[in-house]
């Protein structure tokens, strides 16, 4: 196993506090960069299990490719790359892998649709990209309102009328129920 770096020791009332001490003992003790002789390791009480420097090893290859994507401006790399890249036949392990660096404090992710980005913490460095929120469906308007109840009211199909919005037929009734409860018997 590579050597690891000293780093300055977490002092108290910094953004580290509410980290899990294990974690932040392993923060304070091992923050890698990216460098090929710096690895992450974490606190170990006696000799550790091959499995153990595995993972740690994986970690420290996973890191390093956010650092350089992060460091050239680049995308995140996919799950699929990043599996590949680690020797998982599974692209939810390096999502795994990404979500415990996250969880130790190494890197901070923003999420959206289909893309991530990832911040290196220790040197605010970032991906490429931008994250495009998920809107709620739905958003009814006062003429979307009328349409509906119009449409009801002189006979047509609840999927009918959903063609003519571009909703569901089944956002439609639930609309519809909704409507009908606020008006009561205006509805009918």
């Amino acid at each position: 196993m590579n050597s690891a770096i000293d780093a300055a020791p977490v002092e108290a009332g910094s953004a580290n506090d509410d980290l899990h001490p294990d974690y932040r003992a392993r923060l304070a003790a091992n923050i890698p960069l990216g460098r090929e002789n710096e690895t992450i390791a974490g606190p170990c009480r006696g000799k550790r299990t091959p499995q153990q420097e595995q993972r740690d090893d994986r970690l420290t290859k996973m890191f390093r490719a956010l650092d350089r994507a992060a460091n050239s401006d680049a995308p995140c790399p996919t799950n699929e790359a990043l599996a590949e890249t680690l020797g998982y036949a599974s692209p939810s392990k390096a999502s795994d892998l990404i979500s415990l660096l996250e969880t130790m404090g190494f890197i901070s992710v923003e999420r959206g649709n289909d893309q991530r980005i990832i911040t290196i913490v220790k040197t605010g460095k970032r991906t490429a990209g931008h994250i495009v929120r998920r809107q709620r469906k739905g958003g009814w308007t006062e003429d979307q309102d009328a349409i509906l109840m119009d449409g009801i009211a002189e006979g047509h199909t609840f999927a009918a009328v959903g063609k003519i919005l571009h909703k569901s037929k089944n956002a439609c009734i639930g609309r519809f129920r909704t409507l009908a409860a606020t008006l009561g018997h205006q509805a009918s």
